[in-house]
């Protein structure tokens, strides 16, 4: 549990362009912490529709040493719902998902350009840090990818995924420990459909 949750601390942010376009497709991401002596396998991918998100996180089992646990969860903003989905018995359970973002972000204005993506810096705004977890996070959110269905969402309240309607590319914090988590995005996929991706059909719904 305590893994999940140093997980879920992490990842996006966006900016403002000319050159914005709606990002319908698949994000992959790189979990890691800076300085950690042991490099992280953690992974995550977000697929992005225009008023859904798929996020699939795939942890280390500590169970099972060299197995993978994937937890996938599906967030419908239009229908304000919530699906966790447990692929291998093949079942979801709905519920009403109620949005509260906790870390809030405000805008530097200061340019930069990560992996050939060009972004504005945020930085958490200090009074929304829970100083018990963090001492400072920043993210890098592009300027060409929009998503102008969902305005902001920040995963678990601690992890930005989008911020001014346009994706989070790179987001860093630093512990109480000196480390420095760290989830960025290392491929992006547009897609010219994800219906795919969200549909239930054979799953059962579960109570």
């Amino acid at each position: 549990m305590k893994r999940l949750y140093f997980i879920l601390i992490l990842s996006t942010v966006p900016g403002i362009t000319n050159a914005q376009k709606e990002f319908i497709g698949m994000a992959s991401y790189r979990l890691t912490v800076v300085g950690a002596d042991q490099k992280s396998e953690d992974s995550m991918n977000i697929v992005f529709d225009r008023g859904r998100l798929k996020i699939m996180l795939h942890m280390a089992d500590q169970e099972h040493p060299g197995a993978i646990y994937t937890s996938t969860i599906i967030e419908d903003f239009t229908n304000k719902t919530e699906y966790v989905v447990d692929e291998q018995t093949k079942t979801f359970k709905a519920d009403t998902f109620i949005y509260l973002s906790g870390l809030h972000f405000h805008d530097t204005n200061k340019p930069d350009i990560i992996n050939g993506i060009k972004c504005t810096k945020f930085m958490a705004d200090t009074a929304s840090i829970d100083k018990a977890i963090m001492r400072n996070a920043g993210c890098m959110v592009s300027q060409e990818h929009l998503k102008s269905g969902i305005s902001e969402f920040v995963f678990m309240n601690m992890q930005p995924v989008i911020i001014n309607n346009r994706l989070v590319i790179d987001f860093l914090a630093e512990d109480n420990d000196g480390l420095q988590p760290r989830i960025y995005i290392q491929n992006l996929t547009e897609l010219p459909s994800v219906e795919a991706y969200f549909s239930l059909a054979g799953y059962k719904e579960v109570k």
